[in-house]
């Protein structure tokens, strides 16, 4: 596979994820009730672990997810929180779709909406255990989105 093809795919492969990103925080902004479904799934699930182990060092981990998970995961917040992410994930497609045509200010948009996304992900969840949580799959592919764009001008040019 040559190169200029197979930074094609890796564009398509990027605007594919950034496009299913709008249409799932689509799905948490219109039911937030969801999270709440999914807290006390996984309260329930955390309780039934601390009742298998008997370590104090668990068990103290185990209450203090269930705490933070009772105060951060919220259908307001949620909502907002999807919000947000809606809007970020749109300035990184329109980016991306920039940069598909070679303009030079998608790379702008593609950063912009990153940082936005990422800085708004930490606003509405903290930076406990929940904001890494939901911040890590945006760090990674905006990470490497970045790689990837800056490392294709630096061979276009």
């Amino acid at each position: 596979m040559e190169l200029g093809s197979r930074f094609i795919w890796i564009s398509r492969i990027l605007t594919f994820l950034f496009a299913f990103m709008i249409v799932n925080n689509y799905g948490g902004y219109s039911q937030p009730d969801e999270v709440v479904q999914l807290r006390e799934g996984m309260i329930a699930q955390l309780q039934s672990e601390a009742a298998k182990n008997n370590d104090e060092e668990s068990l103290s981990a185990i209450d203090f997810i269930t705490a933070e998970a009772e105060l951060v995961l919220v259908p307001d917040i949620y909502q907002k929180h999807s919000l947000y992410r809606m809007v970020g994930s749109f300035i990184v497609l329109l980016g991306l779709m920039l940069l598909r045509n070679l303009k030079s200010i998608g790379f702008h948009l593609l950063v912009a909406g990153m940082l936005f996304l990422v800085f708004t992900g930490f606003y509405s969840f903290g930076f406990g255990i929940f904001g890494w949580l939901f911040n890590l799959y945006y760090m990674t592919l905006g990470g490497f989105s970045m790689f990837y764009y800056s490392r294709k001008r630096s061979l276009l040019s």
